[in-house]
C-alpha cells in the first residue's frame, strides 16, 4: 500500500509480478500487474520547468482564475497615477501571495509522497470538505463584490479595489485566492511538467512547483519591474464599480458549480446543509452592513457557527454511494487497457472530474458534438471514462503511468500502436479527428 517497485525488463515479454520481496531481512509481499511506464521520455529537469513556466504564464487565461485575475487587474487600474514604487510593491507582495501559495501545495505533496501516499495537482478539490468552504468562499466574494458599500473592504479590501492605503494584506490575499481557485485548471506544458515533478524525488518537487508560480507571476513581476506598463491600461472612472458588481456572478456561478461538484461527493442531506450555510452567511453579510452594535453582531455570528456545527450529520448519516459523471461511456477500470488491446479493440479513455474546468470545458466543446460520436461509432472505438471526482487510488496509479498528476488527460489507442497516443489537454472537435 502505497510503495511503487520499479523493475527494469531484459526483454519486451509482459509478465506479472508476484511473491515475496527481501530488502535488509525483511519481507513486503508484492502482488501487483507491472505496468508499462508511458511517461514522458527524456524530460529532463530543465525542460520540466520550462514547461512550469510556460504553463504557469498560460493558467491567468484559463476560465477557473480569471475573475479573480481581472479583478486584481482593476486593482491596478484603480492605481493610475499613484507613484511608481505603491504600484511596484503591490504587484511584489501579490507575487508573494502567489508563490507563498504553490509553496505550500509543493510542500502538502512532498509530505504525503513522503508518507508513501501519490497525489494529483486538484487533489484537494477530492474532499468534499474543500470543496463545500471554497463555495463557501465563492459566495462571500459575490456578496463583496455586488455590495455598494464597504463592508467588503473593511474586511478584505478585496483586490484593493478603491482601497488607497493599507492594501498590502488584500494584495497578499488575492495573490493566495488567485492559487486556490486556479487549482481545478490544467493549461497546457502543465501536465507533463507537473507529472514530471510528482513522480522524481522530492527534491525535484520543490523547484518545479516554484517555476510554475513564477510562470503565473510573470505578468505582475513585469509591472513590478516597469510600473509605467500600468498607464496602457484604462483610465479609472465609473465603469470600474459596474465591471466589479458584474465580476459578482461569474463568482456566483463558481459557487452553484462547486455545489454540483459537492453533490457528485456527498448525499442530499449534506448539499442541503451547504445550503443553509450559504443562506446563513448571506443573512450575517447583510446583519454587518447594519446599524447594530457590534457585540450583537458577533454574538448572532456565533449563533449561526454553533448552529452548523450542532446540526452537523453524522458521519453514518452521509456517507452514500458516489455519483459519477460517466454518463454513456464504459466506466474505466484498472486492467481495462489490457483486457481491450487482448481483443485488438481501439479505445479512447477521458481521465476527468467534475471539479476540473477545462474537462468540462472539453466536454462542451468536443465531447458532446455529433461528429465525436459519428467518428468513435464509425471507427468501432470504446470511449472510456475515468472519474477521479473522488479519491481513487486505481485512477492515481494509472494517471502516474503515464507520467501525469491530473485532469484532463486523453489517451488513445488502436491495433499497430506500440504506445498509446497521448492528446492534448485542450480539444476541439477538430483536434480529435485529427488524432483519431
Amino acid at each position: 500500500d502505497g510503495y511503487f517497485l520499479s523493475i527494469k525488463l531484459f526483454n519486451d515479454e509482459f509478465q506479472n509480478v508476484s511473491g515475496v520481496l527481501d530488502i535488509d531481512g525483511t519481507g513486503y509481499n508484492v502482488s501487483n500487474d507491472a505496468f508499462e511506464d508511458f511517461s514522458e521520455e527524456g524530460l529532463s529537469l530543465i525542460t520540466a520547468l520550462i514547461f512550469a513556466l510556460v504553463g504557469g504564464l498560460i493558467l491567468n487565461l484559463m476560465p477557473c482564475v480569471f475573475p479573480v485575475i481581472s479583478l486584481k487587474v482593476l486593482s491596478f487600474v484603480s492605481m493610475g497615477g499613484s507613484s511608481p514604487g505603491k504600484i511596484r510593491n503591490h504587484a511584489l507582495v501579490f507575487t508573494v501571495g502567489v508563490i507563498a501559495s504553490f509553496m505550500l501545495i509543493a510542500l502538502t505533496i512532498v509530505l504525503l509522497k513522503q508518507a508513501g501516499n501519490f497525489v494529483g495537482w486538484g487533489f484537494q478539490l477530492q474532499s468534499p470538505l474543500i470543496v463545500g468552504l471554497l463555495s463557501l468562499v465563492m459566495v462571500f466574494i459575490s456578496l463583496v463584490l455586488i455590495s455598494d458599500n464597504s463592508f467588503g473592504e473593511s474586511l478584505t479590501k478585496l483586490g484593493n479595489i478603491g482601497s488607497s492605503e493599507n492594501g498590502y494584506y488584500s494584495s497578499f490575499l488575492t495573490g493566495v485566492l488567485a492559487v486556490v481557485v486556479a487549482s481545478p485548471c490544467t493549461a497546457p506544458f502543465m501536465g507533463a511538467a507537473l507529472g514530471y515533478a510528482l513522480i522524481q524525488p522530492s527534491g525535484e518537487t520543490v523547484p518545479i512547483f516554484l517555476s510554475l508560480s513564477l510562470g503565473f507571476s510573470l505578468p505582475y513581476l513585469l509591472l513590478a519591474a516597469n510600473p509605467k506598463l500600468i498607464d496602457f491600461l484604462p483610465k479609472p472612472g465609473d465603469w470600474m464599480v459596474t465591471l466589479k458588481e458584474f465580476f459578482a456572478f461569474p463568482m456566483l456561478a463558481t459557487a452553484l458549480w462547486l455545489l454540483w461538484v459537492f453533490s457528485l461527493q456527498v448525499n442530499q442531506v449534506l448539499v442541503i446543509f451547504l445550503l443553509i450555510g450559504w443562506l446563513l452567511l448571506a443573512l450575517n453579510f447583510w446583519i454587518f452592513q447594519k446599524d447594530y452594535k457590534t457585540i450583537n453582531k458577533i454574538i448572532f455570528l456565533g449563533i449561526s457557527i454553533f448552529s452548523m456545527i450542532y446540526f452537523l450529520p453524522e458521519t453514518e448519516d452521509i456517507e452514500t454511494e458516489k455519483n459519477t459523471i460517466i454518463g454513456s461511456a464504459t466506466e474505466w477500470y484498472e486492467g481495462i487497457e489490457d483486457d481491450l488491446r487482448d481483443k485488438n479493440q481501439p479505445y479512447f479513455i477521458n481521465f476527468t472530474a467534475a471539479w476540473c474546468i477545462t474537462c468540462q470545458s472539453n466536454e462542451i466543446t468536443a465531447f458532446s458534438k455529433d461528429g465525436f460520436k459519428s467518428l468513435i461509432e464509425e471507427k468501432n472505438i470504446e470511449y472510456i471514462k475515468a472519474d477521479w471526482t473522488n479519491r481513487n487510488d486505481a485512477i492515481t496509479r494509472s494517471l502516474k503511468k503515464y507520467g501525469r498528476s491530473g485532469v484532463p488527460f486523453y489517451v488513445y489507442w488502436e491495433p499497430g500502436f506500440e504506445n498509446p497516443k497521448i492528446l492534448p489537454a485542450i480539444l476541439t472537435e477538430q483536434i480529435i479527428k485529427n488524432n483519431l
